[in-house]
């Protein structure tokens, strides 16, 4: 168990990162509920891509850069959200606003992710925060 430590603090890391982004991208689709239906729609469901790395990191035949970098969840994520943001690209022939806050949000914090990922300071960070 003492092994996987460093392995699950870095999970920790990308709940944080979930749990952040989530509660972010859904604040924004639901304050723009009443004035913005385009805006709600797009938020509630970018919103919900970010929850998806666990999923892909259970699939164990997708080629991945786990535990040594949360990049493949990162890009499977991206890969997601693509038809929608296609589709709406060819539709509209434009890029909605929700878009660009989104991936604003996604690549600020995931820069975060990736410049702490397996670092001496998260890992004792981490379990300080988790009592260990």
């Amino acid at each position: 168990m003492i092994r996987r430590l460093p392995e699950l603090d870095n999970v920790l890391l990308n709940q944080i990162r979930v749990g952040i982004l989530f509660t972010l991208f859904m604040t924004i689709g639901l304050r723009a509920r009443g004035g913005n239906a385009g805006l709600h729609k797009r938020m509630m469901i970018l919103g919900t891509a970010i929850a998806l790395p666990p999923a892909f990191a259970r699939m164990t035949w997708l080629p991945t850069t786990m535990p040594g970098s949360p990049l493949a969840q990162d890009l499977y994520v991206l890969l997601a959200v693509s038809p929608m943001f296609a589709w709406d690209v060819i539709r509209n022939r434009s890029v909605h606003r929700a878009y660009w806050v989104w991936l604003a949000g996604f690549v600020a914090v995931s820069a975060i992710v990736h410049l702490l990922w397996d670092t001496p300071w998260w890992h004792a960070a981490a379990r300080q925060m988790m009592g260990v």
